[in-house]
This record gives structure tokens, sequence and C-alpha cells, in this order.
């Protein structure tokens, strides 16, 4: 039997051994290394991505923590981006101020006849257009909220004898109507105010006998535009039966606090000035009445050098609108009724 197999290693043969073992072990340790280094750049790239997460809800900003939960029970947190508007945006919009000290730009906005929502009930006109060749003429949005008042107090009353007696003006129109009000400076210039009254040969409007209107016009975005006890400071009286297209929440919140249009306004730019979204200045609006706010909104003033854009703080995850407000800034309304899907 051959005992070749049981003869020693030769030298050669051992380091040849020896070799592979360090080679492998060399391995091993590169391996662990890299497997090291992975672990380490996986951490890193996290770090990272928090880093850039923070830093740019950071820029956005978030309304303040202790804001309230929408009533579909998403989450309350309103996100912004910054976005630029041109000075000359403060003419626009429903909350415009145009009064003595504030003329109207007339701004290009589009109108439409209040009798393009009027629609039989019951097989009756439930409002009166005193000339049907030349109706009065809203921006859409208050005339369809108008329309949608007056027809639902027909409906309520029965009484179909509201008449919608003026609306738009041109500054010609202010200037040939002999009006108290001086061209240029007229609320009927913005094509959002409606004169009413109960019936055309007269000009007024009973505040007994059409009180509805007057206690449910803020449901449809609507305020009376000049209160008998506001007349110092809206600058003009005996014209109770204005009503002003404000929309919502704002009529809302002008109606519970008693308010004119000039103090509203002023309030917030007193204080609810915002430049980031969240610091904390937002009013809150409850319309619902259930406690908790569906509504934020806060003031940016305008930058009013020449050629500078103004930067606003918006919403990317909930609906909401902007407004100039006619003085020097703009009046920004996050409806958390509707969140949106986030940018």
């Amino acid at each position: 039997m051959s005992h070749r197999n049981n003869a020693p290693l030769s030298f050669n043969t051992r380091k040849q051994s020896h070799r592979k073992d360090r080679m492998r072990r060399m391995q091993q340790g590169r391996m662990t290394l890299l497997a090291l280094c992975a672990v380490v750049l996986l951490l890193a790239l996290t770090g990272l991505i928090f880093l850039i997460c923070h830093i740019a809800v950071s820029v956005r900003g978030q309304s303040d923590p202790g804001g309230n939960t929408p009533p579909d029970g998403s989450s309350s947190q309103v996100v912004y981006e910054l976005v630029t508007r041109p000075y000359d945006d403060i003419y626009l919009g429903n909350l415009v101020v145009v009064n003595n000290d504030h003329i109207c730009t007339f701004p290009s906005v589009s109108l439409t006849e209040v009798t393009a929502y009027r629609e039989r009930v019951d097989g009756v006109l439930p409002y009166v257009i005193p000339n049907i060749n030349h109706p009065p003429r809203m921006q859409a949005e208050a005339a369809e909220q108008l329309n949608a008042m007056l027809t639902q107090f027909y409906r309520l009353s029965g009484d179909d004898s509201l008449v919608v007696y003026d609306a738009y003006r041109t500054q010609e129109e202010q200037a040939d109507g002999n009006y108290s009000v001086k061209p240029g400076y007229s609320e009927h210039h913005t094509g959002l105010l409606a004169a009413l009254s109960g019936s055309t040969t007269s000009s007024e409007l009973d505040a007994a006998a059409y009180s509805w209107i007057y206690s449910n016009c803020q449901s449809y975005g609507y305020i009376p535009r000049y209160p008998a006890a506001k007349a110092a400071l809206t600058g003009v009286s005996n014209y109770t039966e204005a009503f002003r297209y404000v929309g919502l929440p704002h009529a809302v919140y002008i109606t519970a606090n008693q308010l004119c249009l000039e103090e509203y306004v002023e309030l917030l730019r007193t204080n609810h000035t915002s430049t980031t979204g969240s610091d904390g200045a937002h009013l809150k609006i409850d319309t619902n009445g259930d406690g908790s706010a569906d509504y934020e909104v806060y003031y940016v003033p305008a930058n009013n050098q020449p050629g500078v854009l103004t930067t606003l703080p918006l919403p990317t995850n909930f609906a909401y609108t902007v407004s100039g407000d006619n003085i020097g800034g703009f009046i920004v309304t996050v409806d958390l009724n509707t969140p949106t899907a986030a940018a």
C-alpha cells in the first residue's frame, strides 16, 4: 500500500496554502470594508434627504401648529410656496375697497348680465329687472350668487316684486347720473355692487319687509355695503339697499362682528399681516358654527417699487383665493374645507 498521501508537505506547497489563506482573508476584509462603507453612505444619504426636506419645509412655511383639523379629517398643516405677483394685482378681487379715498382703477374684468342666471320658479320669474333691454351687469360670481339669494327669497316668501335696479356703472354713467359720489370713486364701478328695491317705483328697500335679505345675505357672500351706523367710515349715507359681494368667509365674519368693509380690511392690514405663512397671524374664521375654523385669512403688503414683484406665501395643499385691497396689499384666503394634492 502506498503512503504517498501521508508524506510531509513540501515548503512550496505550504507557501502556496498560506498565500491562499492570506488572499482569502484579504478578500473577506475588503468585503467587510465595502459593506461598512455602504452602510455609512446609506446613513449619510438618509441624513441628507432629511436635511433637504427640513429646509424645504422651513422655506415654504407651515401654518401654526395650533390650527384646526379640516372637516374631512385630513391634516390641517398648510404647506406654502413663494409666488410673485405684480403690484397692479392689488386692484383686482372681491375685497377691493373703493370709496372717497381710494379710486377705482377700472380693472379689466369680464361682466355678465344678471339675467343670465335668472330662471322661472314654478312658472314665475323670482325678481324684477326694470329694463329688460338694458339689464344690470356684474362680475359673474357676484351675479350668480345674487340670483341664488333672490331666488331663495322668492321660494320662501312668494314675493316676486323684489327689483334689481342698479349694478355696474361706467365712469360716464356715474357722471351723467348726478350721483353724490364723484365718478371714479363709486363702488358701482367694481361690478360687485347691486342695489335692490321693493318696487319699480321706488329705490328703497324696507328693512322690515325684507329682513330675510339683510339677515341671510352673508350666506351668499354679500354684505350691506353702507350700514347707516358706518356712514362716517364709508363716506356714504342713505344707501342701505346697496349690497356688496365680498365672498365667503368674509361676509360671514363682517356680519358677525358688525363691521363695514373698510373696518374689515383695516383689521387684516393691522393684525393679520403674514409674509411667510407661518407666523401665526392668520385670522381664523368659522363659517360652520361648530367652533373650528374652516378658513384662514392673512394680509401681505405689496411692494410698490416700480418693476419689483411682491412675494406671497400661497398654499400648495389647500384651495385658496387672492384678492387685492385697492390700497396697498393682498388678502389671501385659505379654504380648509378643500384640500388639494400638494405640489
